[in-house]
Formats: C-alpha cells, structure tokens, sequence
C-alpha cells in the first residue's frame, strides 16, 4: 500500500514540476475524525496546491481559492 502511494506521489510531483516549472507546494494531509471508525471514503487525502499566484490570508482561512482553468483542462495538461 505506501509502496502504491510512494509511486503515484512521485509520478504527480514530477508531472507537476515538468508542467508549472517547478512551483512551491503546499501539502495538506486530511484524516479520518478522532474517534470514528475510518471507512474507504474517510482513511486519508492527501491535497496538493501548488503555489502560483499570491494568495490573500482571507482566501486560505475561508479556503476560497481562484482556479484559473477547469480541472478538465488541468487534467488534460497533466496527462
């Protein structure tokens, strides 16, 4: 399983360093609730920002970001 996860984490870091010519990232591990049984949907994500514009502290406290591009169009660059 971290073999798995060590492999897809690689392949989208490299992707998005080839894409965005090598962006700072912010990582976010999101986990299940303390207390409740974790369930596929509630193990874990793990979230991925890369840092390519300034964002304002109101943005990232209200977690309310600009997307410039549809996430079609960022997944098809990515592919």
């Amino acid at each position: 399983m971290y073999a798995s996860l060590a492999r897809m984490l690689k392949d989208t870091l490299m992707r998005l360093d080839q894409v965005l010519d090598r962006p700072a990232l912010n990582f976010m591990i999101h986990t299940s609730p303390i207390g409740e049984k974790s369930t596929i949907t509630t193990t874990g994500i793990i979230e991925i920002i890369p840092k390519l514009t300034k964002v304002a502290a109101s943005e990232w406290g209200n977690r309310f970001l600009h997307q410039s591009d549809t996430a079609e169009e960022s997944a098809r660059i990515l592919a």
